[in-house]
């Protein structure tokens, strides 16, 4: 027997989620430090810390009436806010991963393919093989949190209790599972293709104007997500992947030529 390794505490913590709103004319206005909670400033200033120590932020202080307030500089707060952004995508990555894990197992045990079971969390012996009904039922997550079922009560919203077991799953089917998957991913690889043939022609000496006027549009879309995002100059901090990442992103927003990271890089390393 094999018990599912998935349903330990919490897999990541939660998105820090600080709000955006979408604007009319295309992008978005950030959460201001005007209007910040407190607890956000905690997690802006946490950020820095652990990320920039260099700033030479200090550790949250306690009065008599609880934290003192933290304020930032306009750049400390542009960039706790770049990487709270950039934690968000990992920690959502992170969720996405776990679900796609949890969809599978939950489909296997609800077709058969995975054979489960209960056992007492004191100890004790197996039980029969759970039906496959007990696996159909959109309260499944809360199942696989502790990986505990209740027995008696197998819908239930709760994750743990005296009368919670343990849930196994067979050891035979789980490799027979994961070899099916292997098959099937297998199969899922692209052939490789012949190279296409071309039905844009290259760039000529009598074409180099074509060339020419594409790249100062995508120089010309850099210079304006630069002015608008961040007045001008990038923040301090901000990783250069994130920053073409935010230029490339403003510019399709704005419906303007899109650069490439090279263009982007090379576009900085000029002087501009």
């Amino acid at each position: 027997m094999a018990r599912n390794g998935l349903g330990g505490e919490t897999v990541a913590r939660e998105p820090y989620g600080f709000e955006k709103k979408p604007l009319l004319g295309g992008g978005f206005l950030r959460l201001e430090q005007s209007t910040a909670k407190p607890w956000q400033k905690e997690d802006i200033n946490t950020l820095l810390r652990r990320h920039h120590p260099e700033l030479g932020r200090e550790p949250i202080k306690y009065g008599p009436t609880g934290p003192k307030p933290l304020t930032f500089t306009d750049d400390e707060w542009n960039i706790g806010l770049e990487l709270a952004e950039t934690e968000d995508e990992r920690l959502n990555a992170v969720r996405g991963r776990f679900n796609a894990a949890v969809a599978l197992i939950v489909n296997g045990c609800a077709d058969g393919s995975l054979v489960s079971f209960l056992r007492p969390r004191p100890g004790g012996g197996m039980s029969a093989p759970l039906s496959t009904d007990k696996w159909w039922s959109e309260q499944i997550g809360t199942r696989l949190y502790w990986c505990q079922m209740d027995p008696s009560e197998p819908f239930g919203r709760g994750v743990g209790g005296d009368a919670y077991q343990y849930i196994y799953i067979s050891r035979n089917s789980l490799d027979h599972f994961k070899q099916k998957l292997a098959g099937k991913m297998e199969k899922a690889e692209p052939e490789p293709e012949a190279a296409p043939a071309l039905v844009t022609p290259l760039p000529t000496e009598n074409s180099g104007g074509t060339v020419a006027k594409k790249t100062s549009s995508q120089r010309e879309a850099i210079d304006r997500a630069v002015k608008e995002l961040w007045d001008g100059q990038p923040p301090q901090g901000l990783t250069v992947e994130r920053r073409d990442e935010r230029i490339q992103q403003f510019a399709k927003t704005h419906e303007l030529s899109v650069p490439s990271s090279r263009t982007i890089r090379r576009h900085f390393q000029s002087g501009h």
